[in-house]
């Protein structure tokens, strides 16, 4: 996300400055970094907070100055290592089951911003190049704090919007529902989010005929993993209930899949002990097929016990 939204920010519009009779125009960002190794993310009650130090920048600009022998105009520079910036984002589950993120509150620092000038201007009064930085960073920190926020939030938008609310399982008819079907959390430490984790036909996508009535933790405080996933036996059984009516449990047992060591075959001949009307009625050695399924509204249940 940082690097989407320190690309987002070369856009900032700077305000032109008239100072001490001098035009700058054509004011503009270059250069504009949120360095990752000085950019952290805190949670916190209900918001994640991001702070970012030592944000770098470089403007660049014309300067134009009118004097009694004509128009001179010569570029300039503006660069700075010593930014801050802090970021609130919280996010809530709107009307339409959807996670929709917000920034509260956002504030961006630029200071001590140094000056590069060639040509004439380069031989301006001090006075007038302090007076220039404290305008550009008065018009640049609101700038960059609502561009920095339209972005962040560009981003997260991004971020949830640019996938499916299934996943396909490999090889077999199913998929997985995460669609969000809870208010997310966020406290000091952790956040979580609830998801439907249903497993449903991937044809159908029909959602099984039991409902959900297992309420999970929002965190384990006994596992220090950084990440934590809470599986149900709801969504066991689901799995099992759409495996059942895709007919992905039936199964064809033949003689010829039978491994080579399997002491009897699959023919009349070996079954005529459990069934002895079978040679009767087709013959002995003649081949037998099985098929295994799982058929009507029953379908296998999972226990999950500790």
């Amino acid at each position: 996300m940082v690097p989407w939204v320190s690309e987002q920010i070369k856009s900032v519009d700077i305000p032109d400055q008239d100072i001490g009779g001098i035009k700058f125009r054509k004011i503009h960002l270059t250069e504009f970094n949120l360095p990752n190794d000085r950019t952290s993310i805190t949670l916190k009650e209900n918001e994640i907070e991001v702070v970012s130090n030592a944000i770098s920048l470089y403007i660049k600009g014309e300067g134009y100055v009118d004097t009694p022998f004509g128009k001179i105009k010569d570029g300039f520079g503006v660069s700075t290592n010593d930014g801050n910036f802090e970021e609130a984002i919280s996010a809530t589950l709107n009307s339409k089951d959807e996670i929709e993120f917000t920034v509260p509150s956002a504030e961006v620092k630029i200071k001590h911003l140094k000056f590069h000038v060639d040509g004439a201007l380069g031989h301006l009064a001090d006075w007038i190049l302090e007076q220039l930085s404290d305008n550009i960073e008065d018009s640049l920190n609101p700038s960059l704090t609502k561009s920095i926020k339209a972005a962040t939030l560009d981003a997260l938008a991004k971020i949830s919007g640019d996938h499916s609310d299934t996943v396909e399982i490999s090889d077999v008819p199913i998929e997985i529902d995460f669609y969000p079907d809870a208010q997310p959390t966020i406290k000091p430490g952790f956040a979580s989010i609830g998801l439907d984790g249903s497993i449903i036909p991937n044809t159908t996508k029909k959602h099984p005929p039991f409902s959900n009535t297992i309420k999970l933790p929002l965190i384990d405080n006994d596992d220090k993993n950084d990440a934590q996933i809470f599986v149900s036996q709801y969504m066991l059984d689901s799995a099992l209930w759409a495996l059942t009516v895709t007919d992905f449990l039936n199964y064809l047992v033949s003689n010829s899949s039978l491994p080579s060591n399997t002491p009897v075959a699959l023919d009349t001949s070996s079954l005529f002990i459990l069934f002895p009307n079978l040679t009767r009625q087709f013959g002995e050695g003649q081949l037998v097929e099985l098929n295994c399924s799982v058929t009507g509204d029953d379908f296998p249940k999972a226990t999950i016990s500790t």
